[in-house]
């Protein structure tokens, strides 16, 4: 499940504060997943700041020359 950045933003924000978050219907997870990947996002957003929490691109675009050599 690929999730905002403005959500991701927002459930950490209420995780920093302690208000309780609640898994979106959306999610087919469950509420115990969930709370570990916000968790997780804390951890990323402390250590790394928005940036981190921002999706990266999987497939690098080469060159032909990069694929020849």
């Amino acid at each position: 499940m690929k999730y905002s950045l403005e959500f991701k933003l927002e459930c950490v924000k209420k995780y920093k504060k302690g208000i309780e978050i609640k898994k979106p219907d959306f999610a087919k997870t469950s509420q115990k997943n969930f709370l570990n990947q916000v968790n997780f996002w804390e951890k990323i957003y402390d250590k790394l700041g928005v940036e981190g929490l921002k999706k990266k691109p999987r497939n690098k675009k080469w060159t032909i020359d990069q694929r020849l050599t």
